[in-house]
């Protein structure tokens, strides 16, 4: 009897369960093979099953042999290894004039795990560097230098993958320049 070992799969990604018995004699010996997720039996097709929730799943084999029942099992756990990804959601400027007032866009969070993600957006003028940070009130600022502004975002899923930081930025108009 050759059953899979316990392993684990990216979410939404199958897990192939092609296993039997052969006797002595040449005789195959095909299981009965039942998925649980906790208690929730899972649905499999062509002997497989795609892994949609993360955590732990039970791949149990039931061989019907001369002798007997044997009853084997396999862990299949649910892994999500992949860092979400930062859409921005509103438009962003280009350009922006002096001393007017922006209102900071918003970004939105996919994640195969399908978990809500708020991302982590934080505004520097010039360089990503403390120094630089600009402080936001009610989702807004005013344009007060002429260093390029970037919006540097960054999210985290419940599986402790980050994003790399993903930066969006604008140009402040400089005086006399027209469009």
């Amino acid at each position: 009897t050759d059953v899979p070992a316990d392993c684990s799969v990216e979410i939404f990604e199958p897990f192939s369960f092609d296993t039997a018995a052969i006797s002595y004699e040449g005789k195959i010996y095909t299981p009965t093979v039942t998925v649980k997720y906790g208690d929730e039996t899972v649905t499999t097709k062509n002997k497989s099953f795609i892994v949609e929730k993360l955590g732990e799943y039970t791949v149990t084999y039931v061989f019907d042999l001369p002798k007997g029942k044997e009853t084997y099992t396999t862990k299949v756990t649910c892994v999500d290894t992949v860092a979400p990804t930062i859409v921005a959601e509103t438009p962003i400027a280009g350009k922006v004039e002096y001393g007017s007032t922006v209102t900071v866009p918003t970004f939105g969070v996919r994640d195969a795990s399908g978990e809500t993600i708020t991302p982590t957006v934080a505004v520097y003028a010039g360089e990503v560097k403390d120094e630089n940070l600009v402080a936001v009130e009610n989702g807004q600022f005013t344009v007060d230098s002429y260093e390029k502004y970037v919006y540097l975002v960054t999210a985290e899923d419940s599986s402790g993958n980050k994003t790399a930081d993903e930066s969006f930025g604008f140009v402040v108009r400089q005086e006399g320049e027209f469009e």
